[in-house]
Formats: C-alpha cells, structure tokens, sequence
C-alpha cells in the first residue's frame, strides 16, 4: 500500500480572519498593558509631585509671614531707637532675618514654580497614555465586532484607532512633544 500525503485543509476566509484578529489583538492588548502601567506610575509621581508643590507655596506663605512680622519689628525698633548698644544689636538682628526671609522665600518660589512646571510634564504625558490607552481599547472592541459580523471594513477602522493609539503610546514612552491637548479637553 502506498502512503498518500493527505493535504492540509484549506483555511476558510473566516478561519484565517479570526486567526489574523487573534495575533492583532494579542500585540493590542499588551501595548495597552503597557501604557496603562506606565500612565499609573505618571499618576503616582503627579500626585507626590503636586503634593510637594502645596507643600513649598505654604513654606512660601509661611516665609511672607515671618518676612512681614521682621519688617514690623524693624519698624518698630527704628522708630523707638534712641542711642545704645543693645537697640542697635536688636534691630540689625532683624534687619538680617528680614533679609534671610526675603531670600528664603525667593527660593521657594522659585521651587513651587518648578514643581508646578513638573506637574504639566507629567499632566501631559498622562494625557498622551490615556489618548492611547483609550484608543487601543476602541481597538480591540472594534476587532471583537469584527470576529462577530465577520466585516473587513470593521478591522480597518480598528486598525485605525489601533496605529492612533499606538502613535500615542509611542510619543508618551519617547517623550515625544506630540500634543494631545485638543483631543484631552474635548474628552476632559
């Protein structure tokens, strides 16, 4: 008896369609693991960021009070100053905290300002990531229907959001300067 190689069975369009949509939306759903781990730790570090930005504007008021009292007491001494030593120590001792606060609380302006700055970034990269995270769930959403009704056009329009999103996802890993401004505030 010969042995015949009995061929393969073809795969029916169907077959070959949900295997196609199988791969895709492995790749989407792992990007969009991806990006939603990183868009936690961008939360994460806009939440101690803005925190620590509170945090400095009150050591900032605290500095404005402190400067406000000195300025009193050196007004205050200047005007009872009459000839001695001991007025003289006093008000230069306030003299120089006045001027210590002043500095002090430059500082920490400037510092509060950087943390603020800081929080943007990361505001804009959380943007960028939930951009991509939203468009890659459209996605895979999109080729679920498409394994469903079996329509061609329903992939193409999933693989639209899906390149969108990954293009989103991409700039936010990168750094890119991609703005997501527009599409934030209209979802925001």
């Amino acid at each position: 008896m010969s042995a015949e190689a009995t061929p393969a069975p073809a795969t029916s369009p169907d077959e070959s369609l949900n295997n196609l949509l199988s791969i895709v939306v492995a790749l989407v759903a792992t990007l969009l693991g991806l990006c939603n781990v990183k868009d936690g730790n961008i939360v994460q570090n806009m939440a101690k960021t803005q925190a620590e930005a509170i945090d400095t504007w009150s050591y900032y008021q605290a500095k404005s009070i402190k400067q406000a009292l000195a300025e009193g007491t050196v007004a205050q001494l200047e005007i009872s100053q009459r000839s001695g030593a001991q007025v003289d120590a006093e008000l230069k001792s306030w003299r120089e905290r006045e001027a210590r606060y002043g500095r002090e609380k430059e500082e920490l302006k400037a510092k509060a300002e950087g943390l603020e700055q800081r929080f943007e970034q990361f505001n804009y990269r959380d943007d960028q990531f939930d951009l991509a995270e939203a468009a890659l769930s459209l996605s895979i959403a999109l080729f679920g229907l498409t394994a469903l009704v079996k329509r061609r056009m329903l992939l193409w329009v999933g693989a639209g959001f899906s390149a969108f999103g990954s293009v989103y996802a991409v700039a936010g890993f990168a750094g890119l300067p991609l703005n997501p401004g527009f599409l934030a505030a209209l979802l925001g």
